[in-house]
Parts: structure tokens; sequence; C-alpha cells
């Protein structure tokens, strides 16, 4: 079982993935390699929340 610091380091991951996946399709951050995989960004955030729960 995971420690509350780690579920923390998890939550906090997925959070991070998730607000760059909405800024670059808002346009304010622009990662070229990463653009194409603005979806999977929110699928994987969404995997991380589930997985720490």
């Amino acid at each position: 079982m995971a420690t509350k610091k780690s579920r923390n380091l998890i939550l906090l991951t997925s959070v991070i993935l998730a607000l760059l996946a909405v800024l670059m399709q808002f346009g304010i951050v622009i990662i070229p390699g990463l653009m194409q995989y603005k979806f999977w960004l929110m699928v994987i955030a969404y995997g991380l929340v589930l997985g720490a729960r």
C-alpha cells in the first residue's frame, strides 16, 4: 500500500499533466513534441488519479 506522501506526489503529477494538456489546448504553452499527445496526457493523468486512490 502506498503511503500518503507517495499518493500526494502521484496526485500532484496527475494535476500537472492535466494542467499542461489544458494549457497546450488553449495555446498558452507550446511544446511541439507533445502537441499530438494531449489526449494521452489526459488519459495518463486520469489513470494516475485512479491508481492513487
